[in-house]
This record gives C-alpha cells, sequence and structure tokens, in this order.
C-alpha cells in the first residue's frame, strides 16, 4: 500500500486490497508467490528452490510435497502466511534465484503503487521523497532498486529516504494532533491509554490529562479470539480491550 500527501494537503493511495484483491508487495503476496513457486518445484513445475525446505520447516509439514494439508490447516490465517515473507526475504540474501525473483517483483509492484500516488497528485516534476516501512525492506537493494527504477519512469527526481520515526510513534503523534474523537456509541465507551507515551526523537512524555481518548468496539471478536488461547493469554486480551476484570467472561472461565 502506498500513501501520498502533497503541498495542498490532498491525499492520494494506491494499493492495500487485501489477499483476496491484490498484496502485491505487501507480506501476504510475497508469501502466497513463494508458496507458488515451492508448489510448482515440488511437483516437477518449477526449478528447484531453498523455500521448499524453508515453507516445510515454517508451516510444520513434514515435507514440501505435504505442504497441501499444512497450508489449508484452520489454523492458517493471513497473519500466519504474512510471516513466511520474513523467511522469503532472508532466502533471497542468500542468493537463492527464486526468492531473488519474488523480491524483483514485490518491488517493481511496490513501485507501481508509489507511480500511481505520484501521478495522481502531480509530483511527477517534484523531488518526491519515498519512505519505506515495513518488513520486507530488510531485502534492500533487491527490493528498492526495482522499486525506485519504476517510479523514476513517471517521476525522474524521486528518492528514498528513512521514516523520520516509527509507524507506532507516527500513529501517536498523528492522534494527539487529531480533532477529537466523536462522541462513543452505545455499545462503545471511551477509555484511556494506560501510560504515558514517549515518542520518537525525544519528544516529551505524555501528561496525565493528555492521555489519547479511544474507542473500545465490542468485545465479540476479540472473545472468539481469546477461545482459541490459553486462559492467562485470554484473560490479557480481554483486560486490554475491555477495561474491568475480563475473567469475568464466561468464554474465558471455561478455558
Amino acid at each position: 500500500i502506498c500513501l501520498g500527501k502533497n503541498a495542498d494537503g490532498e491525499l492520494a493511495i494506491s494499493g492495500g486490497w487485501g489477499p483476496l484483491a491484490g498484496d502485491e508487495g505487501g507480506g501476504v503476496g510475497i508469501a502466497q508467490q513463494a508458496l507458488h513457486m515451492v508448489a510448482k518445484a515440488s511437483d516437477g513445475r518449477g526449478v528447484k528452490t531453498a523455500l521448499s525446505e524453508k515453507a516445510a520447516e515454517y508451516f510444520r509439514a513434514s515435507g514440501p510435497e505435504n505442504l497441501i494439508v499444512a497450508i489449508y490447516s484452520p489454523q492458517i490465517d493471513n497473519s500466519r502466511i504474512a510471516g513466511f515473507a520474513r523467511l522469503v526475504v532472508e532466502t533471497a540474501l542468500k542468493g537463492d534465484k527464486a526468492a531473488i525473483a519474488i523480491m524483483k517483483d514485490a518491488g517493481c509492484e511496490l513501485g507501481l503503487a508509489a507511480s500511481a500516488v505520484i501521478t495522481k497528485l502531480k509530483l511527477e516534476k517534484a523531488e518526491v521523497p519515498i519512505g519505506c516501512v515495513g518488513s520486507v525492506f530488510k531485502a534492500g537493494k533487491l527490493l528498492t532498486k526495482p522499486l525506485l527504477e519504476k517510479v523514476r519512469t513517471v517521476a525522474p527526481k524521486a528518492y528514498l529516504k528513512d521514516p523520520v520515526m516509527t509507524p507506532a510513534a507516527a500513529a501517536a503523534l498523528g492522534a494527539l494532533l487529531d480533532e477529537p474523537p466523536p462522541e462513543p456509541r452505545p455499545e462503545a465507551e471511551a477509555v484511556a491509554l494506560g501510560r504515558p507515551l514517549r515518542l520518537a526523537g525525544g519528544a516529551e512524555r505524555v501528561r496525565e490529562r493528555d492521555r489519547v481518548p479511544l474507542l473500545r468496539p465490542r468485545l465479540v471478536r476479540h472473545r472468539h479470539r481469546a477461545q482459541r488461547l490459553g486462559r492467562r493469554r485470554a484473560v490479557r486480551l480481554l483486560a486490554r480491550y475491555s477495561g474491568h476484570m475480563a475473567a469475568t467472561s464466561p468464554a474465558v472461565r471455561r478455558r
């Protein structure tokens, strides 16, 4: 996903359609492409790759030929699949040709997303800084080189720049500078962060009365998730989203 903003305050976004409609260049997209190559290598349709053994180990299959059972088990969700992208990056850095091809393709896709945003904001002639955030960028030039090459076909003066702060710090700062949140709905209640924040770059600690108000949504989906966890982890999870003793939940007590 790529988000941009010009000097007039106009915003533009490209990509980020999710794992079904398209997560090109993201963790799920990279992992899925790697699994495609592993499947082809396993049954003779593709070249051998070190990703086969990495996938079997990550998804806890006895071998690459048994991945079909492991990856379609109920325990495997999109976040678990996206986690495999980290091993794809590591394998690419070790010189595996299939993994390198995946990272180059991901870089091109991210470059297309950035190019689309630049075009929407009419920044083709400007010196556009592009911040790269996410663990996939640990691939280094395997990813950023094709990304920048693609972008410079639209904006020749574009360049890559390290983020000024971490995503978590930026989100906290944005919340502090944003307008007050709307009044909570009947099914939600206002809660506050439980501890002061310290922003990156030595920003002052937020005072108690300046804590950021949040909205707590319904807990149904969190309780469902808690049912799949151990009792202690479930209590912590529900306590995080409820603000009261989560152990009162019948679902947790039964665990």
